[in-house]
């Protein structure tokens, strides 16, 4: 075990005593870069929105399955750590049929803590509402790993998150802390840039358009900002398994999923000018929205070829 990590854990899993770790990440103080639109206003408790969440899991877990397997082939008996894990259900399908020692799933929401603890909650499966930006966060995460006598967790996951938060640097650089000496993290996140529609038309530019101006949608820009957050955060062998997603990747109910996942503007929650940095992306999502059904009934034609950037990442200790 490296000095920093017995640094970390070692006082607290021993005795159980207030062993103040890593202060300086905890002040508040950060060398990086913040989200430049702030903290996303994003909460996933509407009922559309829910729906969206869910169909977009069903549908990227045919991807992180794969990525998953690999991961998991390196333990035996891995301790889980899942941050923004929303109401449990997407990292408990991922660990299905897997063995692990333990999973910890922290989301600031109450309501879907709660909704999580009611469905999951078990001898292995906890959920904790917690601010990762907030001081108990860390508490939180030391009292777990105390009671369980481990100095980190194996594997830590986190999900389409770090693009809601104003500053994903300062929590990787927090989530290094807690992964043990051979542990790995796996993060997947978004990337607007790396969007592609062919053959192209306006609506689609307005569509882009609303996604970058809403103020619940999160940094649009994040995925190609994490490798270079995690090398600065001294992870190491950091890898992007992947960086798009297309409409040609599976058919049937999975295809109207693809398109579901970004398109859909009858699932989104920004349907009012208060959810927006700036007037005319309301209009353009009105605009948008006039058209939509006739570009929904072209896509499900096969007129249109469609890339989503998504990235799966991957990192060591």
């Amino acid at each position: 075990m490296n000095k920093d990590s017995q640094n970390i854990f070692g006082d607290e899993v021993v005795n159980g005593e207030g062993n103040d770790i890593q202060n300086s990440s905890l002040s508040g103080s950060s060398p990086f870069p913040k989200n430049i639109k702030g903290q996303s206003i994003y909460t996933g408790n509407e009922e559309s929105e829910v729906d969206r969440i869910n169909r977009q899991n069903d549908y990227l877990n045919k991807y992180v399955i794969t990525y998953l397997n690999d991961i998991f082939s390196n333990y035996d008996n891995p301790m889980v750590l899942d941050v923004g894990c929303s109401d449990g259900g997407n990292i408990l399908l991922r660990l299905k049929g897997r063995s692990y020692f333990s999973l910890l799933g922290i989301d600031k929401n109450q309501v879907k803590i709660e909704k999580a603890n009611k469905l999951y909650k078990s001898s292995k499966n906890s959920f904790i509402c917690c601010d990762i930006n907030s001081e108990n966060f860390h508490h939180t995460i030391v009292d777990y790993l105390r009671k369980r006598r481990k100095l980190g967790f194996d594997i830590i996951h986190i999900s389409s998150v770090l693009l809601h938060i104003e500053n994903p640097g300062h929590v990787l650089n927090l989530l290094h802390n807690y992964l043990s000496e051979n542990g790995q993290i796996f993060i997947q996140d978004e990337d607007d840039g790396l969007n592609k529609v062919f053959p192209y038309e306006d609506s689609f530019e307005d569509c882009f358009y609303v996604w970058d101006h809403s103020l619940e949608s999160g940094d649009r820009k994040m995925g190609r900002k994490i490798p270079y957050l995690l090398e600065k955060c001294g992870y190491s062998d950091i890898k992007v398994l992947s960086s798009n997603i297309t409409s040609l990747d599976f058919n049937g109910s999975m295809k109207d999923y693809f398109w579901d996942l970004y398109f859909n503007c009858e699932l989104w929650v920004a349907n009012d000018v208060s959810f927006y940095d700036t007037p005319d992306a309301y209009e353009r999502f009105l605009k948008y929205k006039s058209k939509y059904l006739q570009l929904r009934d072209s896509y499900n034609n096969g007129k249109y070829f469609v890339m989503l950037g998504v990235l799966f990442i991957t990192a060591k200790k």
